[in-house]
């Protein structure tokens, strides 16, 4: 009986956390990369919507070292209807070693989710393209709360080329971020 009722509340859980879709295993995740350039802050510029940042907008991540070897993930975006900051904390770990951007992050331990860059500016950090392990996900993130048109343009031809279904793509309101930004500017 009691192990009848923790499926019942696993299965489905494990069913959102996984999502169902085609899997991404076979798009590889950057290599050569730098942990410590990554850490900080991206703001999130265009993802595929999804059910934990409905409404929300002026989203960011930050990412800082762990002591244990992983990276901390703070995530923050902004709710209109409660007109408050919603934040969600995380831990991540490399799937492999800190060379190559794939993770496994959890905001809900003990299950843990993909996280794999799938493109990223190897020469500033500036920008970054990121997936879960289905299409049904996909993130790009700036170290700007602005991204040109031209490179979210050909961000998103890329994520097309790996088959991406683009035209769901919601480009992310940073009018809040921008605004402070330019405020702690005006300030100096």
């Amino acid at each position: 009986m009691y192990r009848k009722l923790m499926f019942s509340i696993i299965a489905p859980l494990l069913f959102l956390l996984t999502g169902c879709g085609v899997s991404t295993k076979h798009i590889p995740a950057v290599t050569e990369f730098d942990a410590d350039r990554y850490l900080g802050k991206w703001y999130e510029i265009a993802r595929i919507p999804h059910f934990f940042e409905r409404g929300l907008t002026d989203c960011y991540a930050i990412y800082e070292n762990r002591e244990d070897g992983g990276i901390k993930v703070t995530n923050w975006g902004y709710c209109s209807q409660r007109k408050a900051w919603k934040v969600a904390q995380g831990r991540a770990y490399f799937s492999d070693n800190r060379s190559v951007g794939a993770l496994r992050v959890s905001f809900f331990r003990p299950f843990y989710g993909t996280y794999k860059i799938i493109a990223l500016d190897r020469k500033n950090y500036r920008w970054s393209m990121i997936t879960s392990g289905t299409y049904n996900y996909l993130w790009i993130l700036s170290r700007s709360p602005v991204m040109s048109a031209e490179q979210r343009k050909e961000l998103l031809k890329a994520a097309q080329e790996l088959g991406f279904n683009t035209s769901e793509m919601l480009i992310v309101d940073q009018s809040r971020n921008i605004n402070a930004l330019f405020q702690e500017a005006q300030k100096q």
